[in-house]
């Protein structure tokens, strides 16, 4: 069975890249500690800022259901 990957899915990644990449501790709500969530339709993750290794782990990434 093969995975689809959308286009939206693909401009949102590549979005969300260039966030964490200029900016991390700047994109999504912070949660706890150094941990923060983003979301740029139609994903979401959670991730953590190391800043003093300018370090950045994203945890998990989903998909955004839009509701009907």
């Amino acid at each position: 069975m093969a995975i689809q990957i959308l286009p939206a899915w693909v401009a949102a990644a590549r979005q969300i890249d260039r966030h964490l990449s200029a900016d991390p501790t700047g994109f999504g709500e912070s949660r706890y500690d150094t941990v923060r969530v983003g979301f740029v339709r139609p994903l979401g993750l959670p991730f953590e800022v190391i800043e003093d290794v300018r370090t950045v782990i994203v945890y998990d990434i989903w998909r955004i259901d839009q509701k009907a």
